[in-house]
């Protein structure tokens, strides 16, 4: 799976390819109007049109059964079993299937020491440090004891298990069983399809389970000319994400966030009260790191800073006075914070302009050379592939954060120059999205 990037190949499928799409249709998958392809190699396999495909046409279905699924929903066990799978070579049913899945990805898990230092900075490069040691750790607990107590798994290493996973995110689709229970399975043939963000308007909408007839349904999201490339949409994602989890980004990507937070300083002299007032609130409560972002570009371009960061923003720069420690705790002032509404005109002034401060060191933090419009110095021709794709994540969120800057900037002057009438960016008059 890959980007809507340009497309260089012959077209030509190997030999591998073939065999994965004669079983497909030998096992009831069907494919009309749409065939695969090969690309190049950064765009890989792929769907394209071998006629014009009106918006809404069905264009392939798959049946569940030739999918690759476990019962129990966790990608761990999927994992395993594909594994399991991989191993037994031409005695799998799924041999054809597995034959085109990727060796190795562009996941900067697959990356080298020296190549994930281009995203110093960057919560992918933080992230992919955190997942790679939650595989060992899983390695060691879980999967390698299995590994060693079960036949059909023998000679398995961590990574294999590391492929396997690596496969499942960028490959797995989601389904609905009758009781309600959501299930993951890794689905063949409709990985070849690449993303593009405007392909529809969410995943849910071309890819499609028909639980009475146990299938997936792939449907186009817009029209096609014939010999386009047909695209579908993974998700609205950043392009932290997508290089996370596929191994690519997107240059004129519309979603763009970056997550980033504060915390209350172990030396504050109210710690304590403080994180009890995060803790409390769901707003609050769990600082997550999911790569929609606290700080956001939305559609348009308007960049905003989400309401969960502006809380907690609020509650680290208040005063002693403002938290009326010696009354207890001012539960009215911490629900004004977590509400979108100014506590006091100074703890507002303060959170933008700690804001501001901590945004522009983080600027600092990255490791690449950029020049003046955010975007790395070089010749990016001449770039090798994950170079460039590092290049595009880390530009894209020095604008973003640049920009957040100058946001807090025209708020904190507003706000200085209001006669009272001031609503902050968070509240629900100003706008309900974040």
């Amino acid at each position: 799976m890959a980007s809507c990037c340009e497309a260089v190949g012959s077209g030509a499928v190997s030999a591998d390819t073939n065999a994965l799409l004669q079983w497909f249709t030998s096992r009831g998958g069907s494919i009309s109007s749409i065939e695969v392809q090969d690309l190049g190699p950064e765009a890989g396999l792929s769907l394209v049109t071998s006629s014009d495909v009106a918006q809404g046409q069905e264009v392939m279905t798959i049946p569940l059964q030739i999918c690759m699924t476990t019962r129990a929903n966790a990608d761990e066990l999927l994992a395993l079993h594909l594994m399991a799978e991989r191993l037994k070579g031409e005695d799998s049913a799924w041999v054809h299937y597995i034959r085109t899945l990727p060796r190795q990805l562009d996941t900067p898990l697959y990356w080298s020491i020296e190549e994930r230092q281009w995203l110093q900075g960057t919560i992918c490069g933080a992230l992919t440090g955190v997942m790679e040691r939650q595989i060992r750790r899983d390695w060691d607990a879980m999967i390698g004891p299995i590994a060693e107590a079960h036949a059909q798994l023998a000679g398995a290493s961590i990574d294999d298990y590391t492929w396997a996973l690596s496969n499942i995110w960028s490959r797995a689709f989601c389904y609905t069983l009758d009781n309600g229970d959501e299930q993951r399975c890794l689905v063949p043939v409709i990985n070849a399809a690449n993303h593009d963000p405007t392909a529809a308007g969410d995943l849910a909408d071309i890819v499609h389970y028909d639980s009475a007839e146990r299938c997936f349904r792939l449907t186009a999201g817009r029209a096609y000319a014939n010999g386009e490339q047909f695209f579908i949409l993974y998700g609205r994602y950043s392009n932290a994400k997508l290089l996370y989890t596929y191994g690519f980004a997107l240059r004129d990507n519309p979603h763009c966030g970056v997550d980033f937070w504060v915390n209350v300083s172990a030396a504050d002299a109210n710690v304590d009260a403080k994180r009890r007032l995060l803790q409390s609130h769901d707003l609050t409560a769990t600082q997550t790191y999911d790569f929609r972002g606290t700080i956001r570009r939305l559609p348009g371009g308007r960049v905003v800073l989400t309401a969960p960061l502006l809380a907690t923003a609020r509650q680290v720069q208040l005063s002693a006075d403002e938290l009326q420690l010696e009354g207890g705790g001012d539960a009215a002032a911490a629900e004004r914070a977590f509400a979108g509404e100014i506590v006091t005109l100074r703890n507002e002034l303060a959170t933008y302009g700690a804001l501001k401060s901590v945004l522009e060191r983080k600027c600092g933090g990255y490791a690449v050379e950029v020049g003046g419009d955010g975007v790395e110095v070089g010749d990016e021709a001449a770039m090798p592939y994950r170079r460039r794709m590092a290049r595009v994540v880390v530009a894209g969120e020095l604008q973003l954060l640049r920009d957040a800057i100058e946001v807090l900037a025209a708020e904190a002057k507003a706000l200085s120059e209001s006669a009272g009438g001031f609503v902050p960016m968070d509240h629900p008059s100003r706008h309900r999205t974040i």
